[in-house]
Order: structure tokens, then sequence, then C-alpha cells
């Protein structure tokens, strides 16, 4: 049996590398093309990583235990909890490993993918 640390450590580590996978893995790219046609509100989910994985850690939340009885409860702090760690956890492997992280990556490229999410200081 893992304990709740363990259980922990796992869930944020999960939560960063399928949210880097969905926003940046070859593997998903017809997906990613699907759903920046669907609609505004998903093409800007899938290119944003800090807000994919909110949605990400929600999935996931039910795993972690919190010590909370109220499970509403439960899985709010965990999946806000998840979320941030996750994101700290991605920030610190990109400066630790050098990496250009994916959020840089896609905004280098978003004007060419999604139409209409052009930057403010465009014109």
């Amino acid at each position: 049996m893992m304990s709740a640390i363990g259980l922990w450590i796992l869930a944020i580590l999960f939560v960063e590398a399928v949210t880097e996978i969905l926003v940046a893995g070859a593997v998903f790219d017809n997906v990613r093309k699907l759903l920046f046609e669907f609609s505004g509100f998903t093409a800007k989910l899938i290119s944003c990583g800090y807000c994919l994985s909110v949605w990400v850690a929600f999935a996931v939340s039910w795993v972690v235990p919190t010590g909370i009885d109220n499970i509403v409860g439960s899985m709010v702090l965990s999946t806000f909890a998840l979320h941030r760690l996750s994101n700290i956890f991605h920030e610190f492997a990109v400066r630790w490993l050098n990496r250009v992280p994916w959020t840089v990556q896609l905004n280098q490229i978003q004007h060419v993918i999604v139409p209409g999410m052009e930057d403010e200081n465009d014109g």
C-alpha cells in the first residue's frame, strides 16, 4: 500500500506529465486541431498548460487523500493543490533541465494555429 505522500507525489507528476503531453505532445496533434476548430474556449484551453492543468488535476483529485470528510471540499482542495504543485514542478523542471517550456513554444506559433488569439500588442 502506498503512503499518502507517495500518492500526492505521483499525482503531481501525473498532472504535470499529462498536461504537457496534451498541450505539446505530437501524438495529440490531431486532437488539438479538432479542439482548435471546435470553439474558441477549447482552443484556448488546449493551448494553455496552466489552464488545462486545473482540469487534469480535477480529474485525478479523487485519488489523493486530504483528511477532509466533505467530498466537495476535499476535491476542491486537492484540485487546486495538485494544479499549483504540478505547475511549480513544471517550472522547476524547465529551468533545471534547461528546456524551452511548451507555453513559450505555443506562444510563438499560436497566431498561426489559432486565429483571433493574437497578442494584445499586435496592433
